[in-house]
């Protein structure tokens, strides 16, 4: 690919990127009715024990929405691909370096989790960092095999 090429795909993905992290925000901030959960969340809410709530919801799936379920495992994770395809197609450190990749998905994704628990619109989880960074190991580990491939 040029160079021009390469500078275009990278601003483009670079939008893409800037777009899908707003709408993600707005979505986990003020979206799904999170500003009412202020009400219902009177202490800081967090989860600081591996696997506690994927457990919970695997282990007593009678007790839970499936939907919740759904949304909770795997939604943490797909949603978070695009990250993983994104971030190293704009950052050429994050393509050379996967721990350069890791460390700049989650310093910002350690920040949020603590923003929605400081300000009570959700729980602070290690299950979600867990969950969120497998769906953004997901995507790197697509744009390395399609950089491989030659389609990128």
């Amino acid at each position: 690919m040029a160079r021009r090429e390469r500078a275009a795909s990278s601003r483009s993905a670079a939008g893409i990127l800037v777009a899908y992290t707003l709408l993600l925000l707005y979505t986990m901030f003020l979206g799904l009715d999170r500003p009412l959960r202020r009400m219902y969340l009177p202490d800081l809410q967090y989860n600081l024990v591996p696997l506690r709530t994927v457990g919970d919801f695997l282990f007593h799936i009678g007790e839970h929405e499936p939907l919740s379920m759904i949304i909770n495992i795997f939604g943490n994770i797909i949603v978070f691909i695009p990250f993983g395809l994104l971030l190293p197609a704009i950052f050429r450190s994050c393509r050379r370096k996967p721990a350069v990749f890791a460390v700049s998905f989650l310093a910002p994704l350690l920040v949020i989790e603590l923003m929605q628990m400081l300000l009570r619109v959700g729980t602070f989880d290690v299950d979600d960092l867990l969950l969120n960074s497998i769906g953004a190991g997901i995507g790197y580990k697509l744009y390395k095999t399609a950089r491989r491939e030659g389609w990128v």
